[in-house]
């Protein structure tokens, strides 16, 4: 039969089942556009941890570097001094212990900011 003197009833499927095909290549095309959006977004989000991860790591590294230099240093210092002032070294060693919490916590903060 031709499209014309076919009833109306079956010309309306038809439409519907072509509308359906179209529908679903749409679909298949947004399913595949938002999966490839998806595959990126996860490989952006693990490089963004992996340089956050690097650069925490150099961070840490150069805090502890210099906290070692300054222990050598403040030992050598402190060992003169406990046997000409005992006094003196507790009170030092204190302040260097607050100082020294009060780093770290900074260092810690710093990185939570980011």
């Amino acid at each position: 039969m031709r499209a014309e003197n076919r009833p109306p009833v079956e010309q309306a499927v038809d439409e519907a089942k072509a509308a359906a095909d179209r529908a679903s290549r749409a679909t298949d095309e947004t399913l595949d556009a938002m999966r490839a959006a998806a595959a990126d977004a996860a490989a952006r989000g693990a490089d963004a941890v992996s340089n956050a991860s690097a650069e925490i790591e150099e961070v840490t590294e150069d805090a502890l570097d210099e906290a070692e230099d300054l222990v050598e240093d403040a030992s050598e210092w402190l060992e003169r001094q406990r046997r000409e002032n005992p006094a003196l070294v507790i009170a030092v060693t204190a302040v260097v212990g607050v100082a020294l919490l009060v780093g770290v916590g900074a260092i810690i903060r710093a990185l939570f900011r980011r």
